[in-house]
């Protein structure tokens, strides 16, 4: 099945690099997206925080970690 696959299409072997770069992308525009429209917990502490703060902590964390490439 391989064999047919690349075959027919010589240049699957980019298609995984091009999806990576698509994704980075996406979350590197998400970032900035939440950057600029989510608060800063930056200088509050983070023990007395309500749960709807601590989940949007923890969506900037996600984004951030992907956007970076990790």
């Amino acid at each position: 099945m391989s064999l047919f696959f690349e075959k027919n299409y010589p240049f699957c072997h980019l298609t995984g690099s091009i999806n990576r770069m698509m994704k980075l992308a996406f979350f590197r525009l998400l970032a900035k997206i939440n950057k600029a429209v989510l608060p800063s917990y930056a200088r509050k502490d983070l023990t007395k925080l309500s749960k709807i703060d601590k989940a949007i902590i923890g969506w900037r964390y996600w984004v951030t970690k992907r956007a970076l490439g990790n």
